[in-house]
């Protein structure tokens, strides 16, 4: 279901083909979620390659993406900022435990900049809508795992500021 101010955004001033593409790609993943009573909320479509979610933490998030360019589909959990970032190490103490539960993941610690992540990427053509329903499927299963699996790891990450979890 095409959001009207989104949908005459996107007539008025055209969209490129990539936006139109990942516009109707998250409005049949947001259509998806609904269906499978997915726990997190569906998403709104939005003309962007990514979308993400709350993970219980400011400036800890939970995405998901699917690029055109390299073919790839991915699942994420983003720590950003000066209080999120630090946080990091702490996950990375427990990555055993995260990989025997989520997989082999990549672990980005991105020094100097204002964010770190760690990512499960996979082969995914989103400008191939035969694919999508094995891409939503893929998108929802991880998603789901990252937010039981990582979710009440994060709210328990001690902050840097007060030496305590929130």
């Amino acid at each position: 279901m095409l959001i009207p101010a989104l949908k005459l955004q996107i007539s008025a001033r055209g969209g490129t083909p990539a936006e139109r593409t990942y516009y109707e790609f998250w409005d049949s993943f947001g259509e998806y979620m609904a269906q499978a009573g997915s726990r997190l909320r569906p998403v709104k479509p939005q003309i962007y390659p990514w979308t993400s979610w709350g993970l219980g933490r400011t400036n800890v998030t939970t995405g998901a993406g699917c690029r055109i360019r390299d073919k790839t589909a991915s699942v994420w959990v983003e720590l950003y900022g000066p209080a999120a970032k630090p946080l990091f190490p702490q996950l990375l103490e427990q990555r055993a435990e995260i990989e025997g539960e989520l997989g082999k993941l990549t672990w980005e610690e991105k020094p100097g900049r204002q964010s770190s992540a760690i990512t499960l990427r996979r082969e995914g053509d989103v400008t191939d809508r035969g694919a999508w329903p094995e891409l939503h499927g893929w998108l929802l299963e991880n998603l789901e795992k990252f937010d039981r699996v990582l979710r009440p790891r994060v709210r328990e990450l001690t902050s840097v500021e007060s030496g305590a979890a929130p």
